[in-house]
């Protein structure tokens, strides 16, 4: 059993897709892509967040996400963090576009990450994901308001 340490800190991130691979059959079809983020917890992965699916687009922007740090990694920086993009289908099981794992850490405004297919050649990307915006921040406290006032 993992345990999470609660310590108010909090990611904020805006991510969007750059050139994701057509996943849908047609002439003029693009793909529904939406994305899951995974905390590493012993030797498997716990889903701690989903988006919304942005439907027919290859560059998808979604919403901009914050998460506590101890729902991400419990508090452990190191921690694996699993990033992975499915598009999604309405008749039929979803298409795994490609994942990627990083750690708090590299979590940076501006950084790029190649999206990669388990199974897969290991050299090809499948698109990437952009973290526009990121920031780490920590909520103040009831202690720290009391503190603010007597200084």
């Amino acid at each position: 059993c993992d345990e999470l340490k609660e310590d108010g800190r909090k990611c904020y991130m805006q991510i969007s897709g750059i050139k994701l691979p057509k996943m849908d059959f047609g002439l003029f079809s693009k793909s529904d892509p939406y994305l899951q983020i995974f905390r590493q917890s012993n030797q498997s992965w716990i889903k701690i967040y989903q988006t919304e699916v942005i439907p027919k687009t290859l560059n998808p922007r979604w919403k901009p996400i914050t998460l506590k740090v101890a729902d991400m990694c419990g508090g452990d920086e190191k921690r694996r963090i699993l990033f992975r993009v499915w598009d999604h289908d309405k008749v039929g099981s979803h298409d795994l576009i490609g994942e990627f794992q990083l750690t708090l850490g590299d979590i940076k405004q501006g950084s790029r990450f190649g999206l990669r297919r388990p199974k897969k050649k290991k050299d090809k990307n499948y698109g990437h994901l952009e973290f526009s915006e990121a920031k780490h921040y920590r909520d103040a406290n009831f202690l720290d308001y009391i503190r603010g006032g007597m200084e």
